[in-house]
């Protein structure tokens, strides 16, 4: 296996989309703006679509290219594998946020259960939490 083949495979789909766009795009000799002008979209789309590591083109945008360049449903297979990617991606983020919310109340359950006074902190990329337990007065 060659080190390209090996790439493909474990790079995201989104990844080999963009690459592919690029390259098909290249291949029938037109530049951004004059596929654009092909497809109906503005350069501007065209870019993006050929940039790794951003969103997904939408699939109006990418069947449209996939007509433009004659893939014969390449692309469009390719943007659907980049999608089921970002379906498991987003259960498997969402499985681990939800045991750490599960394993933070575990503790304030501990903490409650041992009539102990504590702060507890709990962060996440885009979600904190600080939460206390005990008396709401402080002992004197």
């Amino acid at each position: 296996m060659s080190d390209d083949e090996h790439s493909d495979m474990t790079e995201p789909a989104g990844v080999r989309l963009a690459r592919e766009i690029r390259r098909r795009r290249t291949e029938a000799g037109l530049s951004q703006p004059q596929l654009a002008r092909k497809i109906g979209y503005t350069r501007q789309y065209v870019s993006l679509a050929e940039r790794a590591g951003h969103n997904l083109p939408s699939a109006e945008v990418v069947r449209a290219l996939d007509h433009a360049l004659g893939t014969g449903g390449a692309l469009m297979a390719l943007r659907e594998e980049g999608r089921n990617e970002q379906k498991r991606l987003r259960q498997q983020y969402g499985r681990a946020a939800n045991e750490q919310q599960k394993n933070l109340l575990d503790d304030v359950a501990d903490v409650r259960d041992a009539g102990s006074r504590a702060r507890i902190e709990f962060h996440s990329d885009d979600t904190a939490v600080t939460m206390s337990t005990g008396d709401a007065a402080p002992s004197a």
